[in-house]
């Protein structure tokens, strides 16, 4: 063999070796390379995400130092609620900038007493208060979105406050104690009630009440009591009276409690 074609040969050999590894190493170099610049890339998204979820934390925190709420209690329970919002990613659904936006607020159990200042938060759809000692709601009259309500167990006297809510649909009442459920009749939006305890309330109107109602009214066996053993004593002793019949002292003294309770009412829906 001469000399020349041993040169030419390892020459060969060579190119051979590089097309060997441009073939089968560059891909896999070319493919770290591509992990590396995605891997850069999203630590970068979510070095950017951080941020901006820092963003928001900083203003529903200036924004809940706005808020004019008396009950220390209802000011914690919106605060963690509306923080934990805020944490939510942009590029994710149900974050918030601010606590005006809250759409729901779940607040049972938390010792509440007082809503004032709520009022402010004008997006809430859905609210659960069960078992807090709530006696006033009148400022969520002010809560036109409102859609869904629960008050169970509370100490609520008047539902005065819910009669002007335009998208009402579901309430809960059980466990309170209402000098009048008339005012539910008022909201047209109203599919479903879970009726408050009735003792508070004559049997009369109580029937009146069920038969003028479009929504359904659920209630336990509990709070199916009311003033008058049977639900048509009171209408009884008015018919009674209307014939001219001589009333029993008991009776006299049943239609006597009817009728003032009756005058506080008109009173108290004219004065106050």
């Amino acid at each position: 063999m001469k000399l020349n074609e041993i040169k030419i040969s390892k020459t060969f050999s060579a190119i051979i070796l590089i097309i060997v590894i441009s073939v089968f190493l560059l891909p896999v170099l070319g493919m770290n390379f591509m992990f590396w610049l995605a891997e850069r890339k999203e630590q970068a998204h979510y070095s950017a995400l951080d941020e901006q979820v820092e963003n928001r934390v900083q203003l529903v925190t200036l924004s809940l130092k706005k808020l004019q709420l008396t009950d220390p209690a209802l000011f914690n329970c919106i605060s963690e609620l509306a923080l934990e919002q805020a944490k939510i990613p942009p590029s994710s659904s149900g974050g918030i900038d601010s606590v005006v936006e809250l759409q729901w607020l779940g607040c049972a159990n938390k010792g509440i007493t007082s809503l004032d200042g709520i009022e402010t938060l004008k997006q809430l759809s859905s609210i659960d208060l069960r078992d807090n000692a709530i006696v006033n709601i009148n400022v969520l009259a002010q809560l036109r979105e409102l859609e869904n309500l629960d008050l169970s167990n509370n100490a609520v006297t008047s539902l005065e406050g819910l009669a002007t809510l335009p998208n009402l649909k579901e309430i809960r009442l059980s466990g309170n104690q209402p000098n009048s459920i008339k005012p539910l009749l008022a909201i047209a939006t109203l599919k479903a009630v879970d009726m408050p305890d009735t003792t508070q309330i004559y049997c009369a109107d109580l029937e009146v009440f069920l038969n003028e109602a479009t929504f359904i009214a659920r209630h336990t066996n509990h709070n199916q009591e009311c003033k008058g053993e049977y639900s048509s004593d009171i209408g009884r002793v008015i018919a009674l009276k209307n014939a001219g019949d001589t009333l029993t002292p008991e009776d006299e003294s049943l239609l006597l409690e009817y009728e003032l309770q009756q005058m506080n009412q008109k009173y108290k829906q004219k004065y106050q």
